[in-house]
């Protein structure tokens, strides 16, 4: 809801300021059926799976399995970029492997159940994912970002943003940046920054 309310007072406030012409604005047309249909998907969807987007996250982090299992589901139905994305794969091989250090660590006993060794395992790799968890969920975010900016704004507003810096600053910044304090190290510090993204 505050996201809504963000939004709607900045695009107001923009299109006061003439920054973003009513033209800019884009508001999809309703199609009743379709609404309809998915709607339905949707209710359907999460009284079946007695949760919402939100509350599956929440559910697994705090350890129930069906939140991920839900999660996973709307993930997959919403067709989101998983598996084919390179920082995705990164971050959820990192943490993947870390259950994995954590598994061969004491393999024998967690398979014998040792010393309660497997409840330990289940609790570590709880945790594991607890932390991990939130990145995944950004990246996976982040990456499929690009699929719905064409729904919502139809007319780019790139040049717009650029006509802002150039106001606020009197020069385009990337490129004062660049003219001024560009130096070796400090690129390669950046492009290390960048790439340790990836």
């Amino acid at each position: 809801m505050s996201a809504i309310i963000v939004t709607a007072f900045g695009t107001w406030v923009l299109r006061l300021a003439g920054v973003m012409p009513e033209a800019g604005i884009f508001v999809p047309q309703m199609t009743f059926l379709a609404a309809l249909l998915g709607g339905i998907g949707v209710g359907a969807g999460m009284a079946i799976g007695g949760y919402c987007p939100g509350t599956s996250v929440v559910a697994f982090a705090s350890g129930r399995l069906d939140g991920l299992v839900f999660f996973l589901g709307l993930i997959f139905g919403g067709r989101f970029h998983v598996a084919g994305e390179g920082s995705i794969v990164i971050v959820t091989g990192l943490a993947a492997g870390l259950v994995g250090v954590r598994f061969f660590y004491r393999a024998q006993a967690i398979v014998m159940n040792t010393g309660d060794e497997r409840g330990k395992f289940y609790a570590a790799a709880r945790r594991i994912l607890r932390d991990w968890g939130p990145m995944i969920l950004l990246v996976v975010v982040f990456e499929n970002l690009h699929s719905y900016t064409g729904l919502i704004r139809k007319i780019p507003i790139d040049e717009h943003l650029y006509n802002i810096d150039v106001a606020v600053f009197g020069v385009e910044p990337s490129a004062w940046v660049g003219k001024h304090l560009a130096t070796p190290l400090l690129t390669d510090w950046f492009a290390m920054a960048y790439g340790m993204y990836f």
